[in-house]
């Protein structure tokens, strides 16, 4: 049996008339609107940079009390401000890649020079 075959056999099973798979692709989810696109980024700023300042913070702490009942619960802490701080690196460079990868499907002969101007994606 073809793939999704099934599928049709048992809606035609079920609902008594057959089922035929949607050839046109997924729609794309509604746009956001500029003014909350702003306020998201304006947030995100301040979120990395709050975040940016609590592993400093932690770092100075650990630096200066290596021996403080609370280095554990430092260390911990420290370890998922830099999970965080890497996965929010990791899905910015995700999406520039992604709008690298869709300006070069629209217009091949520009992939070359978005190549060059991204410098790769091994670095900042």
């Amino acid at each position: 049996m073809r793939a999704g075959a099934g599928a049709g056999l048992l809606a035609l099973l079920l609902l008594g008339e057959p089922v035929r798979a949607s050839s046109a692709e997924p729609e794309e989810p509604p746009a956001v609107p500029p003014q909350i696109e702003a306020i998201i980024v304006h947030k995100e700023k301040e979120v990395r940079a709050a975040r940016a300042e609590g592993i400093k913070l932690l770092e100075d702490y650990l630096r200066d009390s290596p021996e403080s009942p609370e280095t554990a619960e430092a260390l911990f802490k420290l370890a998922e401000l830099s999970w965080e701080e890497a996965q929010a690196d990791y899905l910015d460079r995700m999406g520039r890649y992604q709008d690298l990868v869709a300006t070069c499907k629209r217009d091949r002969s520009r992939c070359p020079e978005l190549l060059h101007r991204a410098g790769g994606f091994d670095h900042n």
